[in-house]
């Protein structure tokens, strides 16, 4: 029993670092295709999502659970509502990266644990220990600090933290 956790651990953060750095050369990626339109990358990003998701979806052996979500309207709509705010996040950052706004675009990925954190509270009744106050304040001050150090009021940012935010909400 320890064994298997210790491999599911294992393989969690094999996963998490294999996910961060792609995701930390996608800005790359998006200044060497600055030519294609920030819609079309987002199309292709929604199209080549079905067949590797199709891909994982097969390989746990999910399709029982597909099938049982297409055939609840309410959890549709609600799946439906997350695609669209995770599409506008792609969008968005697109668009930042392809503008030269990678500062905006990263700020919003900070900005966003203190959204999710404010949601938690403010809506799901969430309460904070002393040092999970304390940790929390000390990352709005760090974001506070690049925000003002970016010199513009972070628009790009804090729509990428808020669709990010409901996309997770409401998945």
């Amino acid at each position: 029993m320890a064994d298997s956790v210790q491999a599911e651990s294992r393989e969690g953060v094999l996963a998490a670092i294999t996910a961060y750095t792609i995701w930390g050369f996608l800005p790359v990626y998006l200044i060497f295709t600055i030519a294609v339109p920030a819609t079309e990358l987002l199309m292709h990003r929604i199209v080549w999502s079905v067949p590797f998701g199709a891909l994982i979806i097969t390989a746990r052996s999910q399709w029982p659970q597909v099938r049982e979500a297409l055939t609840r309207p309410r959890r549709l709509g609600w799946l439906a509502l997350a695609a669209f705010f995770i599409a506008v996040n792609w969008l968005v950052y697109i668009l930042a990266v392809q503008n030269q706004q990678i500062f905006q675009a990263s700020l919003g990925y900070y900005i966003n644990p203190l959204v999710y954190v404010l949601v938690g509270v403010v809506f799901f009744g969430e309460t904070l220990r002393v040092l999970q106050l304390f940790a929390v304040l000390l990352a709005a001050a760090g974001v506070l600090v690049l925000t003002f150090s970016g010199g513009e009021f972070p628009w790009v940012s804090l729509v990428l933290a808020i669709s990010f935010t409901i996309y997770g909400v409401v998945r």
